[in-house]
């Protein structure tokens, strides 16, 4: 299998379904009215919503683990402007309420649906005058604040590249996606060198012509090596730098798979065979991520359950938010 042919093979392999997408925007837009109506409530004043994260920006992959949305208002109550997470906490039993089942994070309210597999994250914030929003950012065991950032803007970034060379730019987001996945899988803490918005503002930074997947990975890939190495400003102008947890072995890993996506370029029909190596089998690395059942096949690889895996269902690749 050639370069070129491989990709467009992974692409296929970690697309969602259109009709998961479907359904996960139906089931994100209803929370949203439910979130805001809660606002409204309140009689704090100028709310909405707005889609947010990987669906929104058209960078998901398979398996669809959340959506993202976020509800704002101009105003806060009184009892949050001191005590962020009490936002969360509100909206959250406005929420159960409902009949959401719903729990805390860092920054959002996650909520789970009783007849889909993935979760929504649902964000309040705060307009701020200039620019963006204010939101809760309430790690444990560390002081809770009010954050600036500005997610609308960069999906909206994302969307427009996509619209000026092309909606191979998102689609090459997925694929560095699947990679900084494998990569996890060799952390002892399972986490990603890096998050993904800081792997979509890496590609904002370095990817601005017509994407060739063949090409474009091996360069972005020898960039986003140098960059990582420093702190990254937000894309948005307005949040804080984005940093890898561990910034040498980040680029050390994205250095090495630099070189193997290159050397495909020129290996023929054995460019599958070491792309392979770099990437692995995304449907074997992800349900080794999420939990899935693994069996080893005959010839020692491993596979996902007893039976062999489907290809085709995703052709439909949900660019759009």
């Amino acid at each position: 299998m050639n370069a070129t042919s491989f990709y467009l093979k992974l692409l296929d392999d970690i697309a969602v379904p259109m009709s998961e997408i479907k359904k996960a925007r139906t089931k994100r837009d209803e929370l949203a009215a439910v979130a805001v109506a809660a606002l409204d409530a309140w009689a704090v004043t100028a709310t909405g919503f707005f889609r947010s994260g990987a669906l929104a920006a058209g960078t998901q992959i398979k398996p669809l683990n959340d959506v993202d949305l976020v509800v704002y208002a101009s105003t806060i109550r009184t009892a949050w402007k001191d005590a962020p997470q009490q936002a969360l906490v509100d909206l959250c039993a406005a929420l159960r309420a409902k009949g959401f089942e719903c729990t805390l994070s860092t920054h959002a309210i996650k909520v789970t649906f009783p007849d889909v597999s993935f979760t929504a994250d649902v964000v309040f914030g705060c307009t701020h005058p200039e620019q963006g929003l204010w939101i809760p950012h309430c790690p444990d065991a560390e002081p809770h604040e009010w954050i600036r950032t500005d997610p609308q803007e960069h999906a909206r970034q994302i969307r427009k590249r996509n619209n000026d060379i092309g909606v191979e730019f998102a689609r090459q987001i997925r694929i560095l996606k699947v990679l900084n996945q494998k990569w996890s899988l060799a952390d002892p803490d399972g986490r990603k060198p890096i998050s993904s918005h800081h792997l979509s503002a890496l590609a904002l930074a370095t990817i601005h012509t017509s994407v060739t997947y063949a090409t474009t990975t091996p360069a972005f890939l020898d960039r986003a090596a140098e960059l990582v190495l420093r702190p990254l400003p937000d894309p948005s102008g307005v949040g804080p730098d984005l940093e890898a947890r561990d910034p040498e072995r980040a680029a050390a890993l994205m250095q090495a798979a630099a070189s193997e996506t290159r050397r495909a370029l020129v290996a023929g029909e054995d460019a599958g065979r070491i792309l392979e190596g770099v990437f692995g089998d995304p449907a074997t690395t992800l349900a080794a991520i999420y939990g899935a059942p693994l069996s080893v096949a005959a010839g020692g690889g491993l596979t996902i359950g007893t039976g062999t895996r489907g290809i085709g269902s995703g052709r439909s690749y949900g660019d759009a938010a």
